[in-house]
């Protein structure tokens, strides 16, 4: 596993502490965070900056600055709202969250964003890329992906203009 970038360590730390909005920290939420920390590859260092954090309940504010890079801030907006309905959400809750919202999202073009993205998801479904030989050596994956590109229905060839 890659180690996880300054900005994504510090999106993940403000996700954490999005979980004490509310003051409580409910069995939903602490199910989430075993997940999280469970499944990403956070080192020794960083696991315990997140401990000291959620023993200490670190305030989102101090966090969010640390998340330099755009699409870091984007999905933290993103967590915000699948945290959000782990426990359900109360007014206090909601206005919380949608002022924490627009900071941070400040300075992000969000129609350009989803423009690249759904861009590299259209180059994602074309046939070179759907049906790429990843492994050159395997004889089974080229005649694998081989017939599979023969037998291909059109739904991966990008829609001409």
């Amino acid at each position: 596993m890659s180690e996880i970038s300054e900005s994504k360590f510090n999106m993940w730390r403000a996700s954490f502490s999005v979980v004490w909005i509310d003051g409580v920290l409910s069995d939903q939420e602490v199910d989430w965070i075993n997940k999280k920390l469970s499944s990403l590859s956070f080192n020794q260092q960083q696991r315990e900056i997140i401990q000291k954090d959620l023993e200490a309940q670190t305030p989102f504010n101090e966090i969010v600055p640390l998340v330099t890079h755009k699409p870091d801030r984007a999905f933290l907006a993103h967590q915000m709202r699948v945290i959000s309905h782990l426990d359900g959400l109360d007014e206090i809750e909601k206005k919380a969250i949608s002022n924490w919202k627009d900071a941070i999202l400040k300075n992000i073009d969000l129609k350009k964003l989803e423009d690249e993205i759904a861009k590299d998801e259209m180059a994602s479904y074309h046939e070179d890329e759907v049906f790429r030989v990843y492994n050159k050596s395997s004889v089974l994956e080229r005649v694998h992906k081989a017939v599979a590109k023969i037998m291909n229905a059109g739904d991966y060839k990008l829609p001409k203009n």
